[in-house]
Formats: structure tokens, sequence, C-alpha cells
């Protein structure tokens, strides 16, 4: 199951370490799964550095779609903030009563 868990890309490391400790898991068991379980991640993390590094076509592509996850997280936190932050100017709370404000 540690092997497996190794292998899937979006699994955290914490939690394939929870739940060897959790379970009835030997030593050896857990630090060969670990080891070999990683070595795929490692793999492809190796070559997309190499490729960046070199500026390859490969490595644009990867630069260029990193870049944009990175601005789609940033716009839609930007958003979120910016939503909460309306949110709190419009209410408050006195005496255990909320009370929204209006544009009236």
């Amino acid at each position: 199951m540690i092997l497996a868990l190794r292998l899937l890309p979006f699994v955290p490391s914490g939690l394939v370490t929870f739940i060897a400790a959790i379970g009835k898991t030997s030593l050896l068991l857990f630090a060969a799964a670990n080891s070999i379980g990683k070595i795929p991640a490692i793999l492809i993390e190796g070559y997309s550095v190499y490729k960046v590094i070199h500026w390859t076509w490969e490595g644009k592509v990867i630069i260029t779609v990193m870049a944009c996850i990175l601005l789609v997280v940033a716009c839609k936190k930007v958003k979120t903030q910016l939503c909460n932050d309306a949110a709190r100017e419009r209410t408050y709370i006195t005496n255990d009563k909320l009370h929204i404000k209006t544009d009236h």
C-alpha cells in the first residue's frame, strides 16, 4: 500500500508516513517501499529541471504551464480575498444579532 500511495503524484507525503506509522509496517518494508515509490517522481523532477535549465522547447512549455497554473491560483486567491473583505464590510454583529448594511 505504501508503494502504491507513493506512486500517486498528488498524495501528500505526510499522509503516507502517517498511514505507515499507525499500521503494522516494519521499518525495513517502509524504507524499501518509500524509496522505490519515490523514484518516478524524482526522475520526472530531474528531467523537468534539466529541460528548464537548458532552455529547450520542453523547458519553455514547462515554465509556461507552471506560470499559467500560478496565475490561475493567484487570481482565485485574490478574488476570494476580495469577496471575503466585501462580505465583512457589509455585515457586523451586535448583541448576538446579525446586521447587514445596505446601500439605501
